[in-house]
């Protein structure tokens, strides 16, 4: 059962405002600058690399899979599990009057490596 299953949001307003959607395959489309994906949409199963800005000037990074991502009181929750540490935490990120902030980016490598082609918007 995925999270989002058992969290209730209000998916008509975030739609509209063009914030987070969940389409019929369980894919997420999250419209943040912390989400650097194709299209801003992110795959349970992937693995993304995470780079924790909330150390400062002392950022992290970490190789992660994306384990589930829901919402809930205007925080979206998503929960990866470090592939090195195995460690499994949550990553929140907060929507605040119509934009989607937080201290880390979760990027898709195939993104990062077709906008370091030249594509200017990561699509194949």
């Amino acid at each position: 059962m995925k999270l989002q299953d058992k969290y209730k949001y209000d998916s008509t307003i975030l739609g509209l405002e063009n914030l987070y959607m969940v389409d019929y395959e369980g894919n997420f489309f999250i419209n943040s600058p912390c989400i650097m994906a194709t299209y801003k949409t992110i795959f349970t199963g992937r693995t993304y690399l995470l780079v924790d800005c909330s150390y400062g000037k002392n950022s992290r990074m970490y190789s992660v899979v994306l384990m589930d991502v829901y919402c809930e009181d205007y925080v979206i929750y998503l929960i990866v599990r470090d592939l090195f540490l195995h460690r499994v935490f949550n990553i929140n990120l907060y929507i605040d009057d119509g934009e989607i902030i937080g201290l880390s980016v979760l990027i898709d490598m195939d993104f990062f490596i077709q906008r370091l082609k030249g594509d200017k918007y990561g699509v194949k």
